[in-house]
Protein backbone atom coordinates (compact mmCIF):
# COMPACT_ATOMS: atom_id res chain seq x y z
CA UNK A 1 0.00 0.00 0.00
CA UNK A 2 1.13 3.66 -0.83
CA UNK A 3 2.46 5.79 1.97
CA UNK A 4 -0.59 8.60 2.28
CA UNK A 5 0.63 11.81 1.64
CA UNK A 6 1.03 14.38 4.23
CA UNK A 7 -1.85 17.25 4.04
CA UNK A 8 -0.83 20.06 1.38
CA UNK A 9 -0.56 22.59 4.32
CA UNK A 10 2.14 20.36 5.85
CA UNK A 11 4.52 20.56 3.09
CA UNK A 12 7.89 22.53 2.70
CA UNK A 13 8.28 25.31 0.21
CA UNK A 14 10.31 23.03 -2.09
CA UNK A 15 7.56 20.17 -1.86
CA UNK A 16 4.70 22.28 -2.80
CA UNK A 17 6.89 23.82 -5.57
CA UNK A 18 7.22 20.16 -6.96
CA UNK A 19 3.35 19.35 -6.52
CA UNK A 20 2.97 22.75 -8.51
CA UNK A 21 5.09 21.36 -11.48
CA UNK A 22 3.81 18.24 -11.11
CA UNK A 23 0.46 19.55 -12.14
CA UNK A 24 0.82 22.25 -14.63
CA UNK A 25 -0.66 21.32 -17.89
CA UNK A 26 -0.31 22.63 -21.32
CA UNK A 27 -2.61 25.76 -21.78
CA UNK A 28 -5.89 24.93 -24.07
CA UNK A 29 -6.67 26.32 -27.00
CA UNK A 30 -9.71 27.28 -28.61
CA UNK A 31 -11.20 25.32 -31.29
CA UNK A 32 -10.94 26.38 -34.71
CA UNK A 33 -14.19 26.03 -35.85
CA UNK A 34 -15.35 28.74 -33.95
CA UNK A 35 -17.49 25.91 -31.81
CA UNK A 36 -16.68 27.57 -28.23
CA UNK A 37 -14.59 25.07 -26.46
CA UNK A 38 -11.51 25.06 -24.87
CA UNK A 39 -9.60 21.40 -24.69
CA UNK A 40 -5.83 20.70 -24.53
CA UNK A 41 -3.98 20.15 -27.62
CA UNK A 42 -4.14 16.56 -27.27
CA UNK A 43 -7.49 16.13 -27.40
CA UNK A 44 -8.30 18.40 -30.32
CA UNK A 45 -8.34 15.89 -33.05
CA UNK A 46 -10.61 13.57 -31.28
CA UNK A 47 -12.92 16.70 -30.76
CA UNK A 48 -12.65 18.12 -34.17
CA UNK A 49 -13.55 14.40 -35.57
CA UNK A 50 -16.71 13.49 -33.38
CA UNK A 51 -17.87 16.03 -30.92
CA UNK A 52 -17.17 19.47 -32.68
CA UNK A 53 -21.00 20.83 -33.48
CA UNK A 54 -19.51 23.44 -36.09
CA UNK A 55 -20.05 27.23 -35.49
CA UNK A 56 -22.95 28.25 -33.25
CA UNK A 57 -25.79 29.46 -35.11
CA UNK A 58 -26.40 33.42 -34.14
CA UNK A 59 -28.87 34.16 -31.30
CA UNK A 60 -30.64 36.72 -30.38
CA UNK A 61 -27.70 38.31 -28.04
CA UNK A 62 -25.43 37.77 -30.93
CA UNK A 63 -24.51 41.33 -32.19
CA UNK A 64 -25.02 42.36 -35.19
CA UNK A 65 -23.83 45.24 -37.09
CA UNK A 66 -24.24 46.92 -40.63
CA UNK A 67 -22.29 47.96 -43.81
CA UNK A 68 -21.39 51.20 -42.35
CA UNK A 69 -19.93 50.00 -39.24
CA UNK A 70 -18.15 47.21 -40.77
CA UNK A 71 -16.32 50.32 -43.22
CA UNK A 72 -15.77 52.44 -39.79
CA UNK A 73 -13.77 49.11 -38.25
CA UNK A 74 -11.94 49.55 -41.48
CA UNK A 75 -13.05 46.83 -43.89
CA UNK A 76 -13.52 48.11 -47.55
CA UNK A 77 -17.29 46.75 -48.65
CA UNK A 78 -15.47 45.07 -51.66
CA UNK A 79 -13.93 42.87 -48.49
CA UNK A 80 -17.33 42.57 -47.16
CA UNK A 81 -19.13 41.55 -49.91
CA UNK A 82 -15.89 38.48 -50.45
CA UNK A 83 -16.13 37.48 -47.11
CA UNK A 84 -19.97 36.87 -47.34
CA UNK A 85 -19.98 35.08 -50.51
CA UNK A 86 -17.36 32.51 -49.58
CA UNK A 87 -19.02 32.39 -45.48
CA UNK A 88 -16.41 33.63 -43.73
CA UNK A 89 -18.99 36.31 -42.48
CA UNK A 90 -22.68 35.09 -41.58
CA UNK A 91 -25.26 37.71 -41.99
CA UNK A 92 -28.76 38.54 -41.88
CA UNK A 93 -30.84 40.09 -44.32
CA UNK A 94 -31.25 41.13 -48.66
CA UNK A 95 -28.10 42.45 -49.51
CA UNK A 96 -28.33 46.23 -49.14
CA UNK A 97 -30.10 45.80 -45.95
CA UNK A 98 -27.39 43.11 -44.51
CA UNK A 99 -26.70 42.96 -41.24
CA UNK A 100 -23.24 41.10 -39.97
CA UNK A 101 -22.16 38.73 -37.49
CA UNK A 102 -19.91 41.16 -35.56
CA UNK A 103 -18.16 37.99 -33.91
CA UNK A 104 -17.32 37.37 -37.65
CA UNK A 105 -16.08 40.14 -38.35
CA UNK A 106 -13.97 41.10 -36.17
CA UNK A 107 -11.99 37.79 -36.44
CA UNK A 108 -11.68 38.16 -39.95
CA UNK A 109 -10.08 41.91 -39.38
CA UNK A 110 -7.74 40.01 -36.46
CA UNK A 111 -6.34 37.26 -39.21
CA UNK A 112 -6.09 40.02 -42.25
CA UNK A 113 -4.38 42.00 -39.65
CA UNK A 114 -2.42 39.03 -38.63
CA UNK A 115 -1.52 37.98 -41.84
CA UNK A 116 -0.34 41.76 -42.69
CA UNK A 117 2.33 41.51 -39.70
CA UNK A 118 3.63 37.88 -40.79
CA UNK A 119 4.02 39.38 -44.15
CA UNK A 120 5.63 42.11 -43.32
CA UNK A 121 8.25 40.72 -40.88
CA UNK A 122 9.01 38.57 -43.58
CA UNK A 123 9.63 41.23 -45.88
CA UNK A 124 11.96 43.21 -43.12
CA UNK A 125 13.69 39.52 -42.37
CA UNK A 126 15.00 39.58 -46.75
CA UNK A 127 15.85 42.75 -46.39
CA UNK A 128 18.03 42.70 -43.48
CA UNK A 129 19.34 39.34 -44.93
CA UNK A 130 23.43 39.71 -46.13
CA UNK A 131 23.77 39.08 -49.82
Amino acid sequence: MADPQPPYNSLSFAEKREVAAAAVREPTVACPSDCGTQLQPGDLLQHAAERCPGPRDPTRATVMIDRQQAMRAGVRPSTLSKWARSAKVRYLGARLDRKYVLRDVALQIVKQRMEERRRMATIVANKRRPR
